[in-house]
């Protein structure tokens, strides 16, 4: 008997031992802080899962001002690295994190956020708007009998914390109620740190997104987008054509799609089939640069655009199939949030009572870490299934007396078609990035 409880013993030891390995390379429950946590009843109000299909009051104007501030985020992010080539970003990632940690700020901190991102609106009121916003986003899309998601869109948030500070329940109860970010606090100089980060992201199919941290960092932010769906009007293996994009051998999807214009660019939009997603690609006149196009384009430009719609007329759209491969880097886009108006929150005079009563407490740094992106004939994904095929559909006889051809560099969107708050945005000036 006692040799059968030795051994019994020795087995629960090499068990426990086994499982300390594996959960030391990934987050615990118990890193989680938002594990405990679940969703209050007032807060089901603004969650589309829930039955929230009636956007919040002050919607209307959370979705203009989240735009505004996302092109002035385009604007300097092209600034900063629209000279690697073609890029994609995500800024809606962002601006839900910045939501979140509005929440946590004091004193003229939280002024800050609002005065760069939603001036009209309260904390409140951007709460209730950010979670009716992403919950309907996640909420729309395809799923196979087994509940595995097929076509989707989603936006990962993370804040890093760590172990030295303490995080204030009430900030932890709010962003479990509206924005589902994963709040982790664990030592930065634990052996297994950068490891167990990286692995939060393998979802995303990127590897070692951190090459290292620093270790005397109080908090970070990490951010994520993935989409994956069809097109609603699809190009048929017939109105697939062959040309050129600058000097480049290329393929060109032909559909009719809605036509937009303004007096220094042509746009179409194409609509997502799956999700509540559009496309919207904008190329330059004739005689204008992309970059001099980009440093004007506002929100006011953009609303042109969409003003712009004759929805009895539409335009032959040929766009190029293209592909923007990432690194799989997490990219520090913190200079490019300064700019667009966050001059204090990653200093050392940034507030945090909301979030800490630790008085010695930092916002270090926001990264975006972002999937390859495919824009082909059978649709867009980052991450999903392949969805290249096409339907053997005779051509068809396009009518339009406009013709839109995307034969060199331009702008892309997409966009939440309820909102036309962006979930990413890009430049295409290279097919085979």
């Amino acid at each position: 008997m006692k040799k059968f409880i030795a051994a019994a013993l020795c087995m629960a030891i090499m068990m426990s031992v086994l499982c300390a390995c594996t959960d030391n390379e990934n987050f615990t429950d118990g890193d989680n802080l938002t594990s405990k946590y679940s969703r209050s009843v007032d807060a089901e109000t603004y969650y589309y899962s829930s039955g929230a299909v009636t956007a919040p009051a002050d919607y209307a104007t959370f979705s203009n001002e989240i735009a505004d501030f996302t092109f002035r985020m385009f604007r300097n992010y092209n600034t900063a690295f629209g000279s690697d080539g073609s890029y994609v970003f995500s800024p809606a990632s962002s601006a839900l994190q910045l939501g979140l940690i509005a929440n946590g700020t004091s004193e003229d901190t939280g002024d800050e956020i609002f005065r760069a991102m939603c001036k009209d609106l309260d904390n409140q009121s951007l709460n209730e708007c950010f979670s009716y916003f992403k919950s309907r986003l996640e909420s729309v899309g395809e799923e196979n009998k087994d509940g595995e998601k097929l076509y989707f869109a989603r936006i990962d948030t993370n804040l890093f914390v760590n172990d030295t500070s303490d995080i204030k329940s009430k900030f932890v109860q709010t962003d479990v109620d509206y924005y589902g970010c994963d709040l982790f606090r664990f030592m930065f100089d634990d052996s297994n740190a950068v490891t167990k980060i990286n692995n939060q992201f393998a979802d995303f199919g990127v590897q070692n997104a951190f090459s290292s941290i620093n270790k005397e960092q109080t908090m970070f932010s990490a951010t994520a987008a993935d989409v994956c769906d069809l097109w609603l009007n699809a190009s048929a293996e017939d109105d697939v054509e062959k040309g050129k994009f600058g000097g480049e051998d290329a393929v060109y999807m032909v559909s009719d799609e809605t036509y937009m214009h303004t007096s220094n660019a042509k746009a179409v939009m194409k609509y997502m089939s799956k999700t509540p997603l559009k496309f919207m690609a904008i190329i330059p006149n004739e005689g204008i640069s992309l970059d001099d196009y980009i440093a004007d384009f506002t929100n006011s430009e953009f609303s042109k655009l969409l003003e712009s719609v004759d929805f009895s007329k539409t335009a032959i759209a040929k766009i190029p199939e293209f592909y923007i491969k990432s690194d799989g880097k997490a990219k520090n886009i913190t200079d490019v949030l300064k700019q667009s108006g966050l001059f204090s929150l990653f200093s050392d005079k940034a507030q945090f009572g909301g979030l800490t009563r630790s008085n010695d407490f930092l916002f270090d740094a926001m990264y975006e870490i972002m999937p390859n992106l495919s824009v082909s004939s059978g649709g867009i994904k980052t991450t999903g299934i392949d969805i290249n095929d096409l339907p053997a559909n005779a051509k068809i006889e396009h009518r339009s007396d406009v013709t839109v051809e995307f034969d060199r560099p331009f702008i892309f969107l997409i966009l939440d078609n309820e909102s036309n708050i962006p979930l990413y945005i890009g430049t295409v000036k290279t097919v085979n990035n």
